[in-house]
């Protein structure tokens, strides 16, 4: 949020641009606010009349799909609004967000897990998702056993 407020937005530059292709429209219509999405952090340009080469994203996405992102952009700009930049960088925030989330039967390595845990501990309110779902559920040695058939 205060990274909004300021305007200023860090970047992780890809080493190597990820190319998207998309339908013709689709790419006017991206690369006609790509000013204002690098002033959100993502940097784009059109590579053809089919394709945009993503040359950097938020650095504030733990595991960004470019491919994902932009589409969510031509998902958002597609609605018929003209969102703001920070409207617009919200709602492309949360769809990424949620796509690019652990999922069940992500395999995770023990350093994401940690890394995982460490920024949950760091929140102000990590009891629900932008969703209103929970992100975490108690159970008992008693509920375990029963789960497991241990215990009637």
């Amino acid at each position: 949020a205060v990274e909004q407020r300021r305007g200023a937005f860090e970047v992780q530059r890809l080493l190597v641009p990820e190319l998207v292709e998309l339908a013709p429209h689709e790419v006017a219509l991206v690369a006609a606010r790509a000013d204002e999405l690098a002033g959100i952090g993502i940097e784009l340009a059109a590579f053809g009349n089919t394709t945009i080469a993503v040359h950097g994203l938020p650095a504030r996405l733990p595991r960004p799909k470019p491919a994902a992102i932009v589409r969510e952009i031509v998902a958002v700009l597609e609605e018929g609004r003209t969102p703001s930049r920070e409207r617009l960088l919200e709602e492309v925030l949360h769809r990424a967000a949620c796509r690019s989330s652990v999922m069940a039967g992500d395999a995770l390595s023990e350093a994401e897990i940690t890394a995982l845990f460490e920024r949950g501990a760091a929140l102000l309110s990590d009891q629900t998702c932008v969703h209103g779902r929970p992100t975490r559920v108690r159970f008992t040695l008693a509920d375990l056993e029963r789960a497991f058939l241990r215990r009637a």
